[in-house]
């Protein structure tokens, strides 16, 4: 099983970064991703449907937590501190210093 979600969490995180979603929004959008295009049945419907619905109504769920702690779980053994670090709202632009491209990340807000 455990191979099984480092397979799919990585052919998910290869689509979120073509995306260029930043890192520390992936774990959830991985964990959702996950539920509703890789899980085909489930126990936890006694009825053997296996219907995840949409995602405000089973990211509430008890068993959802378990796919998100996978998913922290895989992006911080994956990318280290970078997973956890939330960055504020911030401007983005290039800039050229003697022709070479320079990103610049500047602050929408400044707090102490």
């Amino acid at each position: 099983m455990e191979e099984i979600i480092k397979y799919h969490f990585a052919r998910i995180d290869e689509e979120l970064a073509a995306l260029e979603m930043p890192i520390e929004s992936r774990p959830f959008r991985a964990a959702t991703r996950f539920v509703k295009e890789c899980i085909i049945t489930s126990n936890i419907d006694p009825s053997g449907k296996w219907e995840p619905g949409e995602v405000n109504d089973f990211v509430q769920k008890r068993w959802f937590r378990i796919f998100h702690g996978y998913a922290e779980q895989w992006y911080k053994l994956r990318y280290g501190g970078r997973v956890s670090s939330k960055r504020g709202s911030e401007f983005r632009a290039v800039v050229l210093i003697a022709n070479t491209p320079f990103q610049l990340h500047v602050p929408t807000t400044v707090s102490k």
